[in-house]
Order: structure tokens, then C-alpha cells, then sequence
């Protein structure tokens, strides 16, 4: 790319930093309900923000996430994610017809 094409630094990082926010903030959702997913109603429904949060009554019956379940769980987040990022792109393009790679990526 051409020195005159290129975005200046503090343009490039503001974008990220903005992109990382809004990609946490759009998830949020969708974490706060498997997060709930897991809580007893008295709990999720609970006025108390910490008890909604860390819930003791979950964890006291043993129907709550333990550390070794959340470990498990980005261990797995982990592997996908580079499975995704490193194994999938080859395979496209190994599979793909008619050397169009983007078709491949429709399929997939």
C-alpha cells in the first residue's frame, strides 16, 4: 500500500479500540443470558445486584459454574478460535472450485 493510502496510527487505534468496545458491548447480551441460563430464579430475579451476580445460592446447591467448568469453557473458546483463524482458511482453499475463494466461504 502506497505511504499516501495509509491511515495514520491514532486513526488505526481509535478504530480498534472503538471496534473491541462495540464487539464487547454488543456481546454482552448474549453472555448475560447463558450467564443467567446457569442462576436459580431466585437469584436471577434477585434485587441485590452482587447476588444476581455471583450467586451464592447457586453455587451453594451445586448447580452453579466452578472454576474448572469456566477453564474448560475458554480452553474451548481457544481451540475453536484458532482452529478458525489458522486450519479453516487452508481448507477453504484447498476446496475451493473454480479458484474463487469466496465461494467457498459462502458454503462454509
Amino acid at each position: 500500500m502506497t505511504r499516501t493510502l495509509r491511515q495514520p496510527i491514532s486513526l488505526r487505534a481509535s478504530s480498534a479500540i472503538f471496534l473491541a468496545f462495540w464487539c464487547l458491548l454488543a456481546a454482552f447480551p448474549i453472555f448475560w443470558i447463558t450467564v443467567m441460563s446457569f442462576k436459580e430464579p431466585v437469584e436471577a430475579f434477585s434485587s441485590n445486584p452482587l447476588q444476581v451476580i455471583f450467586g451464592p445460592l447457586t453455587r451453594a446447591r451445586g448447580k452453579g459454574l466452578s472454576l474448572l467448568d469456566m477453564a474448560a469453557g475458554l480452553a474451548l473458546i481457544v481451540v475453536v478460535t484458532r482452529l478458525a483463524l489458522r486450519w479453516l482458511p487452508g481448507m477453504v482453499r484447498s476446496y475451493t472450485p473454480w479458484n474463487q475463494p469466496w465461494l467457498s466461504w459462502l458454503v462454509c
